[in-house]
């Protein structure tokens, strides 16, 4: 049992130590548009689309 804790102890210590970044920026478009008809069956009609120009993307 000893001897596996320090052969294990001596393999930790080859190798390299890990580091996280500590920060993540996200970016892109978010592309979205607000619609009016006011003819729709006689009566007004308010939509809001996705994608009017050019799409949403990361």
């Amino acid at each position: 049992m000893r001897k596996s804790l320090l052969a294990g102890a001596a393999m930790m210590s080859l190798f390299g130590h890990a580091y996280a970044q500590s920060s993540v920026s996200l970016y892109g478009i978010v592309d979205a548009g607000f619609a009016f008809n006011n003819n729709s069956g006689g009566q007004k009609l308010y939509t809001l689309a996705s994608g009017n120009m050019q799409g949403s993307r990361w």
